[in-house]
């Protein structure tokens, strides 16, 4: 598997133009908003709490991103993807 290093360095090298930066800097955040948001609405039981994909989703890439060899981008990446995906719950 790659480091977060070697996964920053490869995007790097094909994401240095400017409009490129700006339209990911917005729509990279929508994707994860408009997922969380598909994936809220099925709720499961399990046990007595309510699981939904997009928790189990969340959980999966946060899992990924903290296992990259970089915490404080893992814990970064994390927090704003659970905090768009928490906007988009019903």
């Amino acid at each position: 598997m790659s480091t977060a290093t070697q996964l920053m360095a490869q995007y790097a090298a094909y994401h240095r133009d400017r409009r490129n930066i700006a339209t990911h800097f917005v729509g990279i955040p929508l994707i994860v908003f408009a997922v969380g948001g598909v994936l809220a609405r099925p709720t499961f039981a399990v046990g007595s709490w309510g699981l939904t994909p997009a928790a189990v989703a969340w959980g999966l890439t946060a899992l990924w991103y903290l296992t990259r060899g970089n915490l404080a981008l893992g814990l970064a990446t994390s927090a704003v993807n659970r905090l768009l995906i928490a906007a988009a719950l019903p």
